[in-house]
């Protein structure tokens, strides 16, 4: 996910928010429970049947970035989301020399994918910093999908960067609603809960018998 920019820059958004639809490169469907990446990363994800997904939008992040955006939504029959899976394909567009950085040193390895991961509290309430901001876009499109999101949450994230250049990552965001008496401390136990309704393996994989994790 990209860090603030100095200035604002100009950017494109175009949804694409019909199940099974192929993301505007062709690389990514959808269909039932499975996300399939077909490149950048060659990867597989099945969320639980909990989760429903909610669709896909793709548009140009601060200017600098192609960004993919898929949701699988674990909400009540009001529209109050209880948990969510936001998947996010990312890639710098040519023309900059950007690359992806994080301070996060702790590391986990899921079916052979390498992923930075961290936890923190966060707060729906409220206007965004930047209304161009990925979260910011997360938002207004689950809104526009029926979906209400308020009050504090836990956030896990995984993010895994592609190639040398590091200029391609795939983020995966787990979030939990929070209720009020509860608090960062149910982040230790975060990333258990993020995997257990989630299962990774290389897209190719449903050939060679590899286990899915």
């Amino acid at each position: 996910m990209l860090g603030l920019l100095a200035a604002a820059m100009s950017f494109t958004a175009a949804a694409v928010q019909a199940q099974g639809a192929e993301s505007a490169g062709g690389k990514r469907t959808v269909a039932g429970q499975v996300l399939t990446s077909t490149a950048m990363p060659e990867i597989r994800l099945t969320f639980d049947r909990k989760f429903k997904y909610a669709g896909t939008q793709h548009f140009l992040l601060y200017g600098v970035a192609d960004a993919e955006q898929y949701f699988f939504v674990d909400a009540a029959t009001s529209g109050a989301v209880r948990r969510l899976y936001w998947v996010q394909f990312e890639a710098y567009v040519p023309g900059n020399t950007f690359t992806y950085d994080y301070k996060i040193s702790q590391h986990v390895d899921i079916a052979g994918f390498d992923f930075l991961t961290d936890a923190r509290m966060n707060n729906w309430d409220g206007p965004p910093a930047r209304p161009d901001s990925d979260s910011a876009r997360a938002k207004t499109f689950l809104e526009s999908r029926g979906y209400h999101l308020s009050g504090d949450v836990r956030d896990q994230r995984l993010v895994h960067l592609i190639g040398n250049d590091r200029r391609n990552e795939l983020l995966i965001i787990y979030e939990e609603f929070a209720g009020p008496r509860e608090s960062g401390r149910e982040l230790t136990k975060l990333l258990k809960r993020a995997r257990e309704s989630l299962t990774v393996m290389p897209s190719g994989d449903s050939l060679t018998g590899r286990r899915p994790e």
